[in-house]
């Protein structure tokens, strides 16, 4: 149902018509994508201040099932047209950053392109298994 209504089903906007999310809708469309949270960004914007971005981190099962995960990634983000601020590997750990520098923080696009990545089929198989907890 995603595929046809909510974020996943919106397209990225070309950047000159993007403008920086007021903090009301910037907190409407980060609930709407489970698992990213607003935090400052590694890199800078154009004029040297700091950026807002969107990151989230997945622990996978092991290093070459974080490569795989990061290219799937950087795969998604390219083919929605809006490239990552920055996706980490260390060891068994991705990071992903999405910002727009260009508008000085987030947009409506970071989100629409988190909106797909959470729904990105098959990721499950290259994470690391949550161990059950029992409670008796």
């Amino acid at each position: 149902m995603g595929k046809y209504i909510g974020l996943g089903a919106r397209e990225c906007q070309p950047a000159a018509l993007l403008a920086k999310l007021d903090d009301a809708t910037l907190e409407r469309l980060r609930q709407q994508v489970p698992g990213w949270r607003v935090v400052p960004s590694s890199a800078a914007a154009p004029d040297g201040a700091s950026l807002q971005c969107v990151r989230r981190e997945w622990a996978a099962r092991d290093p070459a099932a974080a490569e795989e995960l990061a290219a799937r990634l950087r795969g998604v983000a390219q083919q929605a047209g809006h490239a990552p601020l920055a996706v980490a590997v260390q060891g068994a750990a991705v990071a992903a950053e999405l910002a727009t520098p260009a508008a000085g923080g987030l947009t409506e696009n970071d989100f629409i392109v988190a909106s797909r990545l959470n729904a990105l089929e098959g990721v499950d198989a290259l994470l690391e298994k949550k161990r059950q907890r029992f409670w008796a």
